[in-house]
């Protein structure tokens, strides 16, 4: 059993390691629910939603928040590894950073050679379009 104030957190995506720090708890939007890893959490492995992933720090303050949207946690006493299928740190991203990237995916879609383009497009589409609806109503609900 982890006995340390903190557990290694790696956010990791297909193009590289997002996140890597040390972190008393962080809260993942999970399939059924959100859940809270503190250390010493029991060995869990978990499908992500799109939502908001929060870093918590010795003081119990909110010390990073980044957008998922979707992706596996595995949990570990000492460790927490987030697969994300993409990120956003609220730090560094904007509304419009989420609405280009809605734009591009549409013109995918417009763009698409055949139905199984159209159909993965589509799904893209659906994902970063909730992802926005998310980003936007933790924005609001921090002003």
């Amino acid at each position: 059993m982890n006995t340390t104030n903190t557990l290694t957190l790696d956010v990791v995506t297909p193009e590289a390691v997002a996140v890597s720090r040390q972190v008393p708890m962080v809260v993942i939007p999970g399939m059924e629910g959100d859940f809270g890893v503190l250390p010493g959490h029991s060995p869990l492995i978990s499908a992500i939603r799109p939502g908001i992933i929060k870093l918590y720090d010795a003081q119990g303050a909110v010390s990073g928040r980044f957008l998922v949207t979707g992706g596996f946690a595995e949990v570990t006493p000492e460790r927490c590894t987030i697969l994300a299928t993409e990120i956003f740190d609220f730090a560094s991203t904007s509304r419009k950073d989420l609405e280009k990237r809605l734009e591009t995916v549409k013109l995918l879609h417009t763009k698409a050679k055949n139905e199984r383009e159209k159909l993965l497009a589509e799904t893209e589409a659906e994902v970063v379009e909730k992802a926005l609806g998310i980003f936007i109503s933790e924005l609001d609900s921090h002003h």
